[in-house]
């Protein structure tokens, strides 16, 4: 019974170190598996972003060539404008190329205005990148 006691008396002593022991390989583990999840999870959040800020680029490149396209039809219809006021006396056609230069400039600011925002979130992106530690 003397040998019974004394397995007793050093498993007592020893289950709490080796539970604590147990718990801190966990431990160990656990966190370094986390690391390499945040890892993961922030290489994602980079190329989302590059994603993202790709089509943005798509989108403000189409804008700025919808802007420019504009600015040129504008141009056009403002030199066909000074040709009907020399030759006078086209009243419907001057009202039908007013309409269509307010269409014009309406559609030059939509675009000017869209390049602004646009660019705006690319700013954002670029920051949010910068913060997750992209370059």
């Amino acid at each position: 019974m003397n040998d019974m006691s004394i397995i007793v008396q050093w498993a007592t002593i020893l289950s709490p170190i080796i539970a604590v022991l147990l718990a801190g390989i966990t431990c160990w583990f656990s966190s370094r598996d986390a690391a390499q999840q945040i890892a993961s999870i922030k290489e994602l959040a980079k190329v989302q972003i590059d994603v993202t800020i790709l089509q943005i680029q798509k989108e403000l490149w189409d804008a700025k060539i919808h802007h420019s396209q504009t600015t040129q039809r504008q141009w056009d219809e403002e030199r066909e404008s000074q040709i009907f006021n020399h030759v006078g006396g086209f009243n419907d056609s001057m009202r039908e190329m007013g309409n269509r230069k307010r269409d014009l400039s309406d559609r030059k600011d939509f675009y000017a205005s869209k390049a602004n925002q646009l660019n705006s979130y690319l700013s954002r992106l670029d920051d949010m990148r910068k913060r997750i530690g992209g370059q």
